[in-house]
């Protein structure tokens, strides 16, 4: 569990956050962190599978992977919401319902449950910190 507790946190870091610091800055595109955001949603446990695993996270209870990832995965819809980055009029909103899609229901479910964390509650209050 503790391999893929880290591999998850490093293919976060390695790919997803690349992928969204291009998009915010204008340099990447919606398809390209969207592609992304599907492969590491892929390393979720299907939600099936959340009872016996123990819990909605990467390896069913909270673990160093979720909390290297969840800090900045929470915080993409809201940035994605309040139209924060340099991407072109119409991307963000296009991003954002990529990421409410079905095809990504299962990291927005993550993003969720990753919120109401109790560490990332007490840290992160999204109404003040945007």
């Amino acid at each position: 569990k503790l391999a893929r507790s880290r591999f998850f946190w490093m293919f976060f870091d390695n790919n997803v956050l690349g992928a969204f610091r291009e998009f915010l800055f204008g340099t990447g595109t919606p398809e390209a962190l969207v592609e992304k955001l599907e492969a590491l949603q892929a390393l979720l446990p299907p939600v099936e599978e959340e009872r016996a695993q123990g819990g909605p996270f990467v390896v069913g209870r909270w673990s160093m992977g979720d909390a290297g990832v969840a800090p900045s995965i929470v915080r993409l819809p809201v940035i994605l919401e309040c139209g924060l980055g340099k991407y072109t009029i119409g991307e963000g909103r296009k991003m954002l319902n990529s990421l409410r899609s079905p095809g990504l229901a299962r990291l927005m479910k993550y993003i969720v449950d990753a919120s109401a964390w109790p560490s990332l509650k007490n840290t992160w209050d999204e109404v003040s910190d945007t």
